[in-house]
């Protein structure tokens, strides 16, 4: 999270965002987490999982990056890393707003 926090606050100057998507905690406990982990970037709850079948979210965690048409321009499962973050944001945060 400390990653994605950064990176929030990185890519938002470029038009960028990270969103949270929690489909596993409890609606509380999830909102105790953010808070307490000073998540800024946007934390929304799936509560039916639709948004996780739709996506074919098969493992947690999950990181999708949608380019600005809103397509899926990479994913990766498991733990991200900031080399990972580096080498798919790049091409994405030149695309025209």
């Amino acid at each position: 999270m400390p990653l994605l926090q950064r990176t929030h606050e990185r890519i938002a100057r470029k038009g960028g965002m990270v969103l949270g998507i929690d489909a596993q905690e409890p609606a509380e406990r999830g909102l105790k987490f953010v808070h307490e982990k000073g998540i800024t970037f946007p934390n929304v709850r799936d509560n039916d999982r639709d948004y996780i079948r739709k996506f074919g979210v098969s493992a947690y965690p999950e990181t999708f990056l949608i380019d600005r048409t809103g397509k899926i321009a990479a994913l990766t499962r498991g733990p991200i890393t900031q080399e990972w973050l580096d080498r798919e944001l790049a091409p994405l945060l030149e695309e025209e707003a």
